[in-house]
């Protein structure tokens, strides 16, 4: 388990007009606010897996195996493998953990805006 919110900050400094602030004061405002984000995720959203990581176990045949097959003396030319989908969770640390798949070719990741009409849009 993550040690990252055994010691949570409860609270921070207000600030003054015209104060000098110490490298200290401005990490505990840091992390009271980077705790917050980190405890959101784990009593809102709770922790585990949201979406997807779906597991599948299989028999992958080895790429360098492959002309080997049918040929004597290879005992087992398959990898026995655990496949993940792509899938986003949270830690009990409170991370946020994502597993994508890259897309293949650009059309995958591009949007195109001419065929693209917003309800709640107007140009100024």
């Amino acid at each position: 388990m993550n040690t990252k919110l055994d010691n949570v900050t409860t609270q921070y400094r207000k600030f003054n007009e015209n104060q000098v602030l110490t490298e200290g004061q401005l990490n505990e405002f840091i992390d009271y606010f980077e705790d917050q984000d980190r405890l959101s995720r784990t009593r809102l959203s709770g922790v585990g897996v949201v979406c997807g990581f779906k597991s599948e176990y299989t028999n992958l045949l080895l790429p360098t195996e492959i002309d080997m097959v049918g040929k004597e003396g290879l005992d087992d030319p398959f990898l026995q493998t655990i496949l993940i989908a792509q899938g986003a969770g949270v830690t009990t640390g409170g991370d946020l953990i994502t597993l994508r798949k890259k897309g293949a070719n650009a059309s995958e990741v591009l949007i195109d805006f001419s065929d693209v009409r917003y309800k709640y849009y107007r140009d100024y």
